[in-house]
């Protein structure tokens, strides 16, 4: 799975789409979301702009280490983030259907 190196860089600049654009669709909504959570808080608190800057590089970083590990054949599983394996679309959908 080759993706164009110019279009990874630039979508692992905005948070959340270098996650999507490799398939983490989960793990890039969650980032994505964060982003947007933390963005509103700081509009009322304003040293919060630093966790908006924490989860911005972190974001970047995540998608390079996703590559690190898709090239070495161990992807990773796309999950949300946050709260960690308490929301899962295989337990949503296992109470959905009543199993």
């Amino acid at each position: 799975m080759k993706k164009n190196g110019f279009l990874t860089f630039i979508f692992a600049c905005i948070p959340g789409a270098g996650q999507m654009y490799y398939g983490y669709m989960q793990r890039g909504l969650s980032i994505a979301m964060m982003l947007i959570l933390c963005v509103m808080a700081a509009t009322v608190v304003q040293p919060l702009l630093f966790l908006c800057l924490v989860i911005w590089m972190y974001s970047f970083f995540d998608t390079y280490d996703l590559i690190r590990y898709l090239v070495a054949g161990d992807p990773k599983p796309d999950e949300f983030l946050l709260p960690p394996d308490s929301v899962s679309y295989t337990h949503l959908r296992a109470h959905e259907t009543g199993r």
